[in-house]
């Protein structure tokens, strides 16, 4: 089974908001971003390699150009899954609110 088959069968774990359950969930989120390739945004310090804006233009023929468009997209993928796994209108206003220019 090739890597597109799994992470398209892995359930995105769910956030409900409830304290008691952040643990059980982190604990998921982290093994499902694992499986999917985006954990390094998740780390402390994140990417390290992220371009310093989303329109800096990236040479995808060197090193660093691919580093940073490898960064970005695990970025881009951890940030969709953190968005999709939050249930509540609370939690989604915890993500607007830390919404910058680049963000959007």
């Amino acid at each position: 089974m090739d890597n597109t088959s799994v992470t398209k069968s892995a359930r995105l774990p769910t956030f409900s908001g409830q304290r008691e359950e952040f643990q059980m969930w982190w604990i998921r989120f982290v093994a499902h971003a694992e499986m999917c390739g985006f954990l390094t945004a998740l780390e402390i310090g994140g990417e390290t390699t992220m371009p310093d804006s989303s329109t800096e233009a990236l040479d995808l023929t060197t090193d660093d150009g691919k580093l940073k468009a490898a960064s970005k997209q695990r970025n881009a993928m951890a940030m969709a899954n953190l968005t999709m796994a939050f249930e509540t209108e609370s939690l989604f206003g915890m993500i607007y609110k830390s919404m910058s220019k680049e963000y959007r």
